[in-house]
């Protein structure tokens, strides 16, 4: 079992996953925060290019950067998971709603906030934060 760790090959996985799918992502809005496909199918909303901040990649992609800042020793990308989650945060937060949570999803292109405020979604952002 001990033989299933090799950390040369697991770095090497860390470091394409670094690279290919958060700073080689093919959708960044024009501010740098990274987006994905806007799909809010019951909205009839379907955009098949990168529009959409979602609460949840506040998250996903930012924990492997912490993780790989802390494996390199490269402090910039820490700096750019922090920027990340400031980004996404400011997209997704209304202070005029005066309860402190982040909606589900935001559309860049037509300035629209989704629906809901989804509370797993929430719970990802804080534990990025």
């Amino acid at each position: 079992m001990a033989d299933l760790y090799q950390p040369e090959e697991d770095m090497y996985i860390l470091s394409e996953v670094v690279h290919k799918y958060i700073y080689g992502y093919p959708w960044h809005l024009p501010d740098g925060t990274i987006s994905r496909p806007l799909t809010w199918m019951d909205e009839g909303f379907l955009e098949p290019h990168g529009t959409a901040v979602w609460v949840d990649d506040m998250f996903m992609g930012t924990a492997v950067l912490v993780e790989w800042a802390k494996l390199t020793g490269d402090g910039e990308h820490l700096e750019y998971a922090g920027q990340q989650v400031k980004r996404m945060t400011e997209y997704l937060y209304r202070a005029e709603h005066e309860d402190g949570l982040l909606h589900h999803g935001y559309n860049f292109w037509t300035d629209d906030l989704s629906c809901c405020k989804w509370g797993r979604g929430n719970g990802w952002a804080f534990i990025a934060v």
